[in-house]
């Protein structure tokens, strides 16, 4: 269940980082045509590709190390980009990773398998 969190998580912090680039793309075009609105559309779209880009790394090194500490690293980073986000998009896919994060954090760990009772072993 850990794995597919931390897929998730990955999977949402891509898709953001699409939408954040579109969105500062589209309010550097806003800046210049003189539009005063537009310096509210470029920063946050900055923090989300920035924070879009660290869940994206944060995730990916979950992926590796499966642990509780790494499922709240990718909660924080999530929980960070949702707040500073930008557009509604942004932070609802990023919002969506927080799921992911809580869900690798809380999901029960598979019980092991002892040696002796494995069949085929």
């Amino acid at each position: 269940m850990r794995r597919l969190s931390y897929m998730v998580a990955v999977a949402c912090g891509v898709l953001a980082l699409v939408v954040s680039v579109a969105t500062v793309v589209d309010g550097t075009g806003a800046v210049f045509q003189g539009k005063d609105f537009a310096y509210y559309v470029v920063g946050p779209g900055w923090g989300g590709m920035v924070l879009s880009i660290a869940l994206i790394a944060v995730s990916a090194w979950a992926l590796k190390e499966r642990s509780r500490l790494s499922s709240a690293y990718v909660a924080l980073a999530a929980l960070a980009g949702t707040l500073v986000g930008g557009t509604l998009l942004i932070s609802g896919l990023l919002a969506l990773a927080l799921v992911g994060g809580l869900l690798g954090m809380f999901s029960a760990e598979p019980a092991a398998t002892p040696t002796g009772n494995r069949p085929g072993g």
